[in-house]
């Protein structure tokens, strides 16, 4: 006789059925994870090899004088856009300045409210206030002259504008123009790299790569990934192919969102060799800027990778990060005392402002810091040592070891 046992409950099951869809979606979730690697992998594979066919075939764009041409027309925008450059240069620093002497009033706002709410004696109190007081008046007097420096450098600006508004409205209209004309050569070069792109991508078997994306969940297929964010010839010589596109994650439970995905690859133009060889009886300085820099930098010891922010040169042991810049002071923009100031006072501020630097998941501490400009041989004239020496005596107030080295 079968018998019945109504004290046994079937808790087991509801367990099971609860934990196994919960389990079974963290397994899809993860299988997407492992998805997402492939396709970065199939797309960053597409892009390096597009990036490098299109590298040879910009040798055409050497000899066909279309680089010249293209010089030509780059060199007269940064030339008449520099004077909208600088200006706007200079009303940023302004408002950056303003901004912290508000931050600093208000951080001290903040602090003095704490120090007189704070569970202490009397004489605690007036000693953290007037610790937070000390402090100010030593940060008050840094930006008081950081203020008036950037007032010096705001009124010059604001008195050169006043005194030829339609010289300062044409270098506004060629800093504009400038934009347009590089907006225009990526949207020339976009198809191309679209289709040498494509050549690179996986495909079904009736040889559609749109549906083989789509399969990996990109939405809009191979529509859907965005070039226009990819640069040509702006370094003087890279084609820098920059794709963005979405990932759609088709899992059972939205416990991630849909994924915006961006990869980049960077390849040097085959244009005159490319390697900054110098010919004979050629100078250093009639080298296009990238590649007189890279030059430089080999010169001068430069130890670490090209695109490395800030410094071009590391020790390990002292921790001295050393960054190698050059300027021709014999060019025409240079003879602008303003522009000179300017472009010198970056280098210095560069790195005055790094104290430590992240590259490839890796930090580099900057213990000591030195700054090398390399000028050309007998450049320094009476027209540009004043200023030469101005950003020699702020470097070295600033904490850098500056060298003016000449070549």
């Amino acid at each position: 006789m079968r018998q019945h046992k109504d004290n046994v409950r079937g808790s087991i099951t509801i367990e099971a059925a609860i934990a196994l869809p919960v389990f079974i979606c963290v397994a899809i979730s993860l299988a997407m994870l492992i998805k997402l690697v492939t396709i970065h992998d199939i797309i960053q594979h597409s892009i390096d090899e597009a990036a490098n066919e299109l590298a040879m075939y910009s040798y055409i764009y050497h000899i066909s004088d279309i680089q010249k041409i293209d010089d030509t027309i780059q060199d007269n925008l940064d030339e008449n856009s520099e004077r909208a450059k600088e200006h706007i240069g200079v009303l940023v620093d302004a408002f950056g300045t303003l901004e912290k002497a508000y931050t600093t009033g208000s951080d001290f706002t903040e602090d003095i409210k704490d120090a007189a709410t704070s569970e202490t004696s009397f004489a605690g109190k007036a000693d953290k206030i007037i610790t937070q007081a000390d402090s100010l008046f030593d940060v008050g007097q840094q930006l008081s002259q950081q203020s008036i420096n950037t007032i010096n450098s705001l009124s010059k600006a604001l008195e050169e504008a006043c005194r030829d508004p339609k010289k300062e409205a044409e270098s506004i209209a060629w800093m504009l123009s400038k934009g347009i004309y590089s907006d225009a050569k990526t949207i020339i070069a976009v198809p191309l790299v679209k289709y040498a792109v494509k050549s690179y991508l996986p495909s079904d078997e009736m040889g559609d790569v749109d549906k083989s994306l789509r399969k990996l969940n990109i939405y809009n297929g191979f529509e859907g990934l965005d070039f226009y964010s990819s640069t040509f010839f702006q370094g003087d010589e890279d084609i820098d192919i920059v794709v963005a596109y979405k990932v759609e994650l088709p899992l059972p439970i939205k416990i991630l969102p849909d994924i915006y995905m961006t990869q980049r690859s960077t390849a040097r133009a085959w244009l005159n060799g490319g390697d900054g060889t110098l010919l004979q009886g050629t100078s250093i300085w009639d080298l296009p800027n990238k590649q007189r820099g890279m030059k430089i930098e080999e010169l001068y010891g430069g130890n670490l990778a090209y695109d490395f922010p800030v410094i071009d040169k590391y020790d390990t042991v002292t921790k001295t990060g050393t960054s190698i810049k050059s300027i021709n002071l014999n060019s025409k923009t240079y003879q602008d005392k303003l522009k000179l100031k300017n472009v010198l006072q970056q280098y210095v501020d560069e790195i005055k402002y790094s104290n430590s630097i992240k590259y490839k998941q890796q930090n580099y501490d900057l213990a000591l810091k030195k700054l090398i400009v390399v000028i050309p041989k007998g450049s320094i004239n009476e027209n540009n040592k004043v200023v030469v020496e101005q950003i020699k005596a702020y470097a070295v107030s600033s904490g850098i070891a500056i060298t003016i080295s000449e070549l």
